[in-house]
């Protein structure tokens, strides 16, 4: 099984790709001095709704997964393959985990349902590290998910760091879909109001 992640393979990855991940760390560091911060008790209890824990995630979800009927295939911290464009992807992933493994795993990204089912046999081998995962959750997926709920809810960027927290968790794990006043999510239109 290909091992993602390892730290000599990103080392020297680092050192032939140094302008495009000095760019794209600028670019990052930018956009998190931007954004309000939460509370590490709350980015702690993300990952925890997430994976449980690293020595869970190892045993469970190292490997990409598919839940069934309309999923998609996941890795990581609770990263939606069927929900991002492969560009997205080898963008997030190509430097923690190696280029030759995202490419493998760009093959899966915006397919959900059946098609992403039978597509998870071409990559249920890859071995996605925590430590890969745990930054790539941190660095991009928890900075777009603030932006998306800031923008979804302006006035939360006043919250405090845990409330602010809160409503991060609920748009990492359902969407910005306050706005909807039917099925599941209609629950949340109230938020909204904030």
């Amino acid at each position: 099984m290909p091992v993602c992640g390892t730290p000599a393979s990103n080392r020297q990855r680092r050192r032939t790709q140094g302008v495009e991940i000095a760019f794209v760390s600028q670019l990052l560091c930018d956009l998190r001095d931007a954004l309000p911060n939460i509370s590490h008790v709350a980015v702690d209890t993300i990952v925890t709704f997430e994976v449980s824990n690293e020595a869970l995630r190892y045993a469970l979800y190292r490997h990409p997964v598919w839940t069934g009927l309309q999923s998609d295939v996941t890795v990581g911290i609770g990263c939606d393959l069927g929900y991002l464009s492969a560009s997205q992807f080898a963008t997030n992933w190509s430097v923690p985990i190696g280029k030759g493994a995202a490419q493998t795993l760009i093959s899966v990204c915006g397919l959900k349902g059946l098609t992403a089912q039978q597509e998870l046999l071409g990559v249920a081998s890859m071995d996605v590290l925590f430590d890969a995962s745990n930054k790539v959750f941190r660095n991009t997926a928890l900075q777009r998910t603030m932006t998306q709920t800031i923008r979804a809810l302006p006035n939360a960027s006043h919250l405090k760091r845990n409330c602010l927290g809160a409503l991060v968790s609920l748009v990492y794990n359902r969407g910005v879909s306050f706005s909807l006043t039917e099925d599941a999510f209609g629950r949340c239109a109230p938020s909204r109001r904030m």
